[in-house]
């Protein structure tokens, strides 16, 4: 995430409410002088990675990029039954899952986990979801469709190794090593 310049402002008038702007480069906090520590911090974490996700947002045009990969990996039929009238954006409140396609609403969200990760990583995970347009379920026919893009094997794999490391990172630190 890029580095965003903070400004605290404290008030002896505010009792409880924190809010945020974002003025050029600086996030500009109002809070009550006597807030939780802990309570700002988590605060201000939240509120730069809302804005990191906006702007990454604004720089990349996910819908541009799903239907280049629908036509070069998706059949003419499937790329014609799902269309171009659907939503795909990053959001930040996705932390258990990469990917979730509204079929109803015909929205994609992905989660801003992907953004630092290789986009052939993130190319799968849109096709994963858009296919979901299609088969709501991961059944034969759905992997059918996904299959068609590559790098699934290496992107699946990849993403379990991830989520492995993630999961037992903790532990990993924890670790001791004793010299023999």
């Amino acid at each position: 995430m890029t580095d965003i310049k903070i400004e605290i402002k404290y008030s002896k008038r505010r009792k409880k409410t924190v809010s945020a702007v974002f003025r050029n480069d600086t996030l500009i906090i109002s809070a009550p002088q006597n807030i939780n520590k802990q309570f700002l911090d988590d605060f201000i974490k939240k509120t730069k990675r809302k804005y990191f996700v906006s702007m990454e947002n604004k720089k990349t045009n996910l819908k541009e990029l799903s239907l280049k990969l629908m036509k070069k990996y998706f059949s003419k039929a499937i790329r014609d039954k799902i269309g171009n009238d659907f939503d795909i954006t990053f959001v930040s409140t996705q932390k258990t899952v990469l990917g979730v396609c509204n079929y109803a609403n015909r929205t994609i969200r992905l989660s801003d986990v992907l953004i630092p990760l290789p986009n052939w990583i993130t190319n799968y995970v849109i096709i994963h979801e858009l296919a979901h347009f299609i088969e709501p379920n991961h059944s034969k026919r759905f992997w059918e469709i996904v299959n068609n893009y590559p790098y699934v094997d290496q992107a699946k794999s990849f993403l379990q190794g991830l989520f492995f490391g993630v999961s037992h990172y903790k532990e990993f630190l924890s670790f001791k090593t004793f010299d023999l």
